[in-house]
This record gives structure tokens, sequence and C-alpha cells, in this order.
């Protein structure tokens, strides 16, 4: 939605198609978002299928993506990758619209790997990621993202009483996502439960995503941690601004966010069997930002969590 509101060349008011899997996340998202004009929801998703299921779920993609293409001759098309991209790409491609690729991850992906051949333009916004494309069409710009100069002036100090923490404490933050939440949820039980945890000195912040059924409020209650809790929220803003400390997956995104609003953060990248994006994210930010990033695998807080909580104290000492 920022990129294609950064890409509304005029005044006049912008109609948004927008294009998204039919998942009952994107689904609640889109429904009520006021920028978009017409959402098509495809049958597309990046879980593993059969190549049948697959091959079949494109067909009908690219036939939907073609007809509301037709129907609403959009001016150009802005992707920023996945399966998704794919149909709606080449639909647009024959239909002579021009396609602008937006590639947000360190290590693109094979979506817009594929899809650069059709590229009118593409956009990165790590440095080192310019070496996978054509330069005569490649530029880095600026991270798209939607909070503004504004929202960097809040007070820590108003931040951390609006969401109900002590301004006498210092601050971590955990955003786990959904996909990566239920790793570092488990991370901070530990933490919260072992000896080198200091109630009396520290509020959380905690994003819990929507599959972990523990009741996060009783349990911080019960060990007297000042926290607020949440699983999704659109507007984070306050809870940035409060952070002495983060800790976060790596999706563009929020890593990008964090550099936005200055804050240390310690990055623990989800690695799944299919994709490493996330630890080429990570691996780029803390060489393009050292004083601010760090990062530890997965699999060697796995093998002793106190390594995380080591780094966590080092990091929020007076």
């Amino acid at each position: 939605m920022t990129i294609a509101q950064e890409n509304n060349t005029d005044n006049a008011q912008q109609h948004l198609l927008f294009f998204s899997s039919n998942t009952p996340l994107d689904t609640k998202i889109l429904a009520h978002n006021p920028a978009v004009t017409w959402h098509i929801p495809l049958p597309l998703s990046s879980r593993a299928q059969s190549f049948v299921k697959t091959f079949f779920s494109l067909f009908f993609a690219f036939i939907s993506s073609f007809f509301y293409l037709c129907k609403h001759r959009p001016e150009k098309i802005i992707t920023t990758g996945g399966i998704i991209a794919i149909p709606t790409c080449i639909a647009g491609f024959i239909l002579r619209i021009p396609i602008i690729i937006y590639s947000l991850d360190a290590v693109p992906g094979k979506a817009i790997k594929a899809l650069t051949p059709l590229a009118s333009f593409i956009v990165t916004c790590f440095a080192s990621t310019q070496q996978y494309f054509p330069a005569r069409k490649c530029s880095v710009v600026s991270y798209p993202i939607k909070y503004t100069k504004n929202d960097n002036l809040i007070n820590q100090d108003c931040a951390q009483k609006k969401l109900g923490l002590s301004p006498n404490k210092k601050t971590i933050v955990v955003l786990g996502g959904s996909q990566g939440s239920l790793f570092l949820n488990k991370c901070i039980k530990q933490w919260v439960t072992d000896p080198s945890y200091d109630a009396n000195a520290i509020n959380l912040i905690h994003q819990t995503g929507n599959a972990d059924p523990t009741d996060w409020n009783n349990f911080y209650q019960s060990h007297n941690v000042t926290a607020h809790v949440f699983s999704y929220h659109h507007d984070l803003a306050h809870m940035y601004t409060a952070a002495d400390l983060i800790i976060c997956r790596a999706g563009a995104g929020t890593l990008f966010e964090i550099k936005f609003f200055n804050k240390r953060c310690i990055i623990i990248p989800l690695k799944t069997a299919t994709t490493s994006h996330q630890v080429d994210n990570a691996l780029a930010m803390v060489n393009e930002c050292p004083e601010l990033f760090q990062t530890i695998p997965q699999d060697v807080i796995e093998k002793d969590p106190h390594i995380l909580f080591t780094h966590i104290t080092a990091h929020i000492k007076p």
C-alpha cells in the first residue's frame, strides 16, 4: 500500500487494484483498508502443494488476472514478488502494462528473478542487491515504510506511559510476526523464568502472533512483569519509540522500520527448508548498520538460550 501511494504521481484520486492470496489474514487486512479500491484474492499459496494443484491454481490465477487487468486497465503493475506475482505479471506483460519490481529482500526470490525480463524497472533497497539485476533498469531507493518524521518525534517516556509501561525501566520489544513468533515466545518465556531476568528493571512489549495459545497477560502478571501484549497491530510507532532494544526476525520491512526509528536490535533470522532470505536480510543489514544491528542464528540459541539472555543484558546495561 505504501509503495502504491508513493507511486501516485498526481493529485487525482488513485484507484488501487490489489491482487493477493486468498488467505484469511490477507482478506481481513485488505477488507478494511480504505486505500484498496478493488481486492482480487487469487487461489495461490507459498505453501508446498502438488505439481498438478499448483499448475491449475496458476492457470486460474492467470485467467482471473487477465480478466481484471483488461477490465480496469491499470497504468502500471507494482510487485514485490512471491508466487502471486507470476500470473498477474505475465498477464500484464501480454497486455503491455509496465511492470515495476520492488526487490525488498537482500537476495531476490525465485519469482522476482523469473519476472526480471518482463520488468520495465526494478527497485532495490539494499545496495548489495543491485548485483542481481541489469544495471540499466535498476536503482537503489529507501525502503517504502509507512512512518513519517512526525512518528519519529514521539517522546520515549510518553510512548511508554501510553502503553502502560514504566519510564523508569528499560523496555524490550519482541516482534515475532506470524511465522516466527513461536520460537521467540519460547525464548522470552525461558528468559522471564530465568534468574538473570530482573522484573524491577525491565518492561516488555511482546507481539505474540496468533498461533500461540498461551495466556500471556496472565503469565506476565504471575511473574510481576510490566508488559504490553498484542498479537497484531497495524501501527507500531509507539512500540518502536518506547524501545531500548528490539528482538525480532529478519523481514525486510521490520528491519528498515527499526533502522528508521534508530533502535538497537538483535536479529534472530527465521530459516526454513525452502528459503534463507531472512538470513540474507540480517547479514546485509548488519553490514550496512553494524552500530544498530547484530544477528544470532536460531540454532545457536536452541543449543544455549543463555547466549541470547547475555546479549540482551549487555545491551540494556546503563
